[in-house]
């Protein structure tokens, strides 16, 4: 155990108990738990639980991880906090308001779950209730944020939606579930009054991949 009112510093290897009231950091590998008010450092790979506002993990993080920022180099375990960055988010969870990585075996929930090497796309549509919609999709395989804007050109409404979803694969083929909250906005009147609801969807999706970049789809 490693306890200080204001900074715990070790030079090499940890594994025990470091915390401190203000900032720890260790320059090697960690196996244990490491808290701290503000800040926590760990240079090495590190097993077992970092928590404060700010948690940096120099390498690979198996563990959990929770605090307002938590950044890693590969995780295999969790991220809690409002934002999370890792290069590779590997076995793990990232769970958050802003999610990064640049690549994502594991799972991102997020509002906002940013995959620079994940999978962007979109689509233009349109519905039986009059909507045309263009939604929008990124994230990785197992789970992707989606974002929606629409027109009702009949009853004059607009239409914006987040949601997420996921995709399973079969070969070429491919099913796609989505589950999307919509705002739905109308103007009431000549002083402009908006009238609020919210639409709720459930799609499914399901599709061929003849090659990269095109696919055929349908679906309810």
């Amino acid at each position: 155990v490693q306890g200080s009112a204001v900074v715990s510093f070790c030079g090499g290897s940890f594994s025990g108990v470091q915390g401190s009231g203000v900032f720890n950091m260790t320059a090697g590998d960690f196996r244990g738990v490491q808290g701290a008010t503000v800040l926590n450092i760990a240079s090495g790979d590190f097993y077992g639980i970092q928590g404060s506002i700010v948690n940096y993990a120099g390498s690979n993080f198996t563990g959990l991880q929770a605090g307002l920022v938590n950044i890693a180099k590969r995780i295999d375990g969790c991220q809690l906090g409002l934002v999370n960055v890792a290069d590779q988010l590997g076995s793990g969870v990232q769970l958050g308001l802003v999610n990064y990585s640049k690549d994502a075996d594991g799972i991102p929930i997020g509002l906002v779950s940013i995959v620079r090497n994940g999978e962007t796309y979109g689509n233009l549509m349109t519905e039986e209730n009059g909507f045309t919609r263009l939604p929008l999709a990124h994230g990785s395989k197992k789970i992707y944020n989606v974002f929606s804007f629409g027109y009702n050109r009949t009853r004059h409404e607009q239409s914006s939606g987040i949601g997420w979803g996921h995709k399973f694969e079969f070969g070429d083929a491919f099913l796609s579930a989505e589950g999307i909250v919509n705002t739905i906005s109308q103007s009431q009147g000549d002083d402009g009054t908006l009238d609020l609801y919210n639409e709720n969807q459930l799609k499914l999706t399901f599709g061929y991949s003849f090659f990269d970049h095109c696919s055929i789809y349908g679906g309810i």
